[in-house]
């Protein structure tokens, strides 16, 4: 599993909020430049926004290109701006949110669904290009068995058909997951 320093957790909080901010006005954080190995990780990583505890945006990438100290920052702003199901964020909002980052462990293959274990694993279901994830906590936010967790993310996610499940890719990963506010950035 990845590891990353309670101060580093809060350079990229720092950065996630500061490049949504940024947006607002028109312009970008400067590129932070460091040697730092844990911030210039490559892994998967999502960032979800809450708004009192509801969801109000979560944009993610299982690509492994592009150390994680440039990736936050971006996919933070595409979770605020971009994401289809929600309308875009209002400067208001900002802090009204719940900013949590989570990193991706690498992506393990199985074959049973006893493989894949509530609260601790992500899923995530392919077919011929077609794909769709769940993070762990979905299930457990939703109070899912394994098999609920598998099917919803295989039919709301992968938009997969019941005659197709069968046939499709399982896989699971691990998630290291740290959250905060906008004002836990200030002080």
């Amino acid at each position: 599993m990845l590891v990353l320093s309670s101060s580093n957790r809060q350079t990229l909080l720092h950065l996630a909020f500061e490049s949504i901010r940024l947006h607002f006005d028109g312009s970008r954080p400067e590129p932070l430049k460091t040697s730092d190995p844990e911030l210039l990780q490559t892994c998967g990583c999502f960032v979800t926004l809450r708004k009192e505890k509801a969801l109000r945006g979560c944009i993610g990438t299982f690509d492994t290109k592009g150390p994680l100290i440039e990736k936050i920052p971006r996919l933070a702003c595409e979770a605020a701006f971009q994401d289809s199901r929600f309308e875009p964020l209002a400067r208001p909002e900002l802090r009204e949110l719940r900013l949590e980052i989570s990193i991706l462990s690498a992506m393990r293959e199985v074959t049973s669904l006893e493989e894949v274990e509530i609260g601790r694993h992500g899923v995530h279901v392919s077919l011929e290009g077609k794909s769709g994830t769940l993070l762990p906590d979905v299930a457990l936010e939703h109070g899912m068995s394994r098999e609920q967790f598998v099917l919803c993310c295989a039919q709301e996610k992968a938009r997969l058909k019941p005659e197709e499940i069968a046939r499709a890719r399982l896989a699971v990963y691990e998630v290291m997951k740290f959250s905060g506010t906008y004002d836990d950035q200030k002080g």
